[in-house]
């Protein structure tokens, strides 16, 4: 039985603002699975909190030259991906932050980067999307090797892949979401929405691809068959991001409104379950902490903002 700090559709109403940490041109934030270390791309590089989650930083990446537009950690935590304006992708110890390698093949701006589930394959890949239009698959596991997944006929903005790691879902300024069969190098199928697409993820089970498009829509797909299953007319002015709760039963979302969303995915309908205000410019990223009980949303405003049950905030770490 979950304990009463785990967010829930019971609960979700409840969410206050706990803390509140300032970071300039924030891209994209990621807890570390073990919770133990938030991740905050930015302008000038990743700023790393540890344990306490506010104040000042613990430690900084000065990764790129230029803006960072995404990152990853690996299932293990041991090491971070960074994505750059300076079109590479770099991988970092996230123990001390110390740079590992840097990652070459795109000819523009790499937008977004993934890791696939180690635990799940003999073959370690990290993926990246960039303003070249293409999605690479680098393979670590031995010495370093790339493809090029070519179809997109406009900037590539976000990338994941399944849990099972047999598939990559990568989403563009072309309006589609495309799905990738990684081990055959292969486009499965397309999605499509109205608008540029912004962000996508998986749920926690594999069954749902989620993905937040400029059109104000976020909309929900089989990935087996490519067949949308419902679409949340979410965020005025467009849909910027998107995570699911660990348990998978809450989407939460952010957009051009300002504002956070939390949607029931057990009995989807056009009113979410809490809108949570408080950024007072678009809401770009969004993060659950893995273990349920706090959630993490970035803003053009500049801020960090956490969010919890009201006594979560010293259990959250």
């Amino acid at each position: 039985m979950r304990d009463s700090q785990f967010i829930s559709v019971a609960n979700a109403a409840q969410l206050t603002e706990r803390a509140q940490m300032r970071c300039g041109f924030i891209t994209e934030l990621k807890w570390a699975h073990n919770g133990k270390l938030l991740a905050v791309a930015h302008g000038r590089g990743v700023n790393l909190w540890a344990d306490g989650f506010g104040g000042a930083p613990t430690r900084t990446l000065e990764a790129h030259d230029g803006p960072v537009k995404g990152l990853a950690f690996t299932p293990d935590d041991r090491v971070i991906a960074t994505a750059g304006a300076d079109t590479t992708v770099r991988l970092w110890l996230a123990l001390d932050g110390r740079p590992l390698s840097v990652l070459r093949a795109h000819q523009g701006s790499v937008e977004s980067v993934t890791f696939n589930n180690i635990t799940n394959t003999t073959r370690a890949l990290v993926a990246s999307g960039g303003g070249d239009q293409m999605v690479y698959v680098f393979d670590l596991t031995e010495s370093v090797r790339f493809i090029g997944l070519q179809g997109h006929s406009n900037d590539v903005t976000c990338v994941k892949f399944s849990p099972d790691s047999r598939l990559l879902a990568s989403g563009s300024w072309d309006h589609t979401v495309r799905l990738w069969d990684v081990q055959n190098e292969h486009l499965l199928t397309e999605m499509q929405h109205d608008d540029w697409v912004r962000d996508l993820a998986f749920s926690p089970d594999g069954n749902l691809l989620a993905t937040a498009s400029k059109d104000s829509t976020v909309a929900l797909w089989d990935p087996a068959t490519g067949e949308q299953r419902f679409i949340f007319h979410a965020h005025d002015g467009g849909a910027d991001c998107l995570a699911f709760s660990p348990d998978g039963r809450l989407l939460a979302t952010g957009g051009r409104d300002h504002a956070i969303k939390l949607w029931d995915l057990a009995a989807p309908s056009q009113t979410p379950v809490v809108a949570l205000s408080g950024h007072d410019k678009p809401v770009l990223t969004v993060a659950f902490h893995p273990n349920g009980h706090m959630l993490a949303s970035g803003s053009g405003d500049n801020t960090i903002r956490l969010w919890s049950q009201p006594s979560a905030a010293s259990q959250a770490h």
